[in-house]
């Protein structure tokens, strides 16, 4: 799933910060924003998101202080890391990576393991609201990181590209573009104004699966 190989000493490094960043998640600023987004304390511990506070940051990290730790898990372990940036630092810049690290990885690929359907979402956060929301989905770091090889991943699958709403149709323009490479996939666009967070945060996790089952039955 990940398009470069890991060694050893990085393998460790991302695993050893993932824990680190985790055990300062609890009653840090990124513990109240991630709740605020509707994501249940249960799932922020299963996804092992994390908070780079003064104290924990490692020197390598330090121009990350006061920013979320997002994980990209696998069942052989951490093979990537984000950093997403909380209020009210809104004005920096919203995501920053592991260096060395492309940011061409699939988010959440222990989804992957199933035959149900598989959910693409644009970004971390939309994957495991998705998750949350009972589906099986993966994210994508924007629109610029999808990679056409992946049609490989979902080949025989079935798909379904839950596309945002809340910009000017790049979302949806990034749904078309995968749409373009993984064969017989299916589009669903949250309602105007929406990405698949706001949605089920301002209508519940109901509303989105029966969207979704509105949309493709109509289809």
């Amino acid at each position: 799933m990940t398009t470069v190989p890991r060694t050893p000493f990085i393998k460790k490094s991302l695993e050893e910060s993932a824990s680190l960043y985790q055990a300062q998640m609890a009653g840090s600023p990124a513990e109240e924003y991630l709740l605020s987004r509707g994501l249940s304390s249960e799932t922020v511990e299963s996804f092992r998101l994390g908070y780079i506070d003064d104290r924990s940051a490692l020197p390598e990290h330090r121009h990350l202080r006061g920013r979320l730790a997002i994980p990209y898990l696998t069942k052989s372990g951490v093979v990537s890391m984000r950093f997403r940036v909380i209020p009210p630092d809104e004005d920096k810049a919203k995501y920053k990576g592991w260096q060395g690290i492309p940011a061409k990885c699939l988010f959440n690929v222990n989804d992957l393991w199933t035959t149900e359907p598989i959910f693409i979402c644009e970004g971390e956060i939309d994957a495991i609201t998705a998750h949350q929301a009972g589906l099986h989905a993966v994210g994508v770091a924007g629109v610029s990181n999808w990679d056409s090889n992946w049609w490989r991943i979902f080949r025989n699958r079935t798909v379904v590209i839950l596309a945002d709403s809340d910009d000017n149709g790049q979302g949806v323009g990034m749904a078309e573009m995968i749409m373009e490479t993984v064969r017989d996939s299916s589009l669903v666009a949250m309602p105007s104004g929406h990405d698949v967070n706001s949605y089920v945060r301002a209508a519940g996790p109901e509303a989105l699966l029966a969207l979704i089952n509105e949309r493709l039955h109509r289809d």
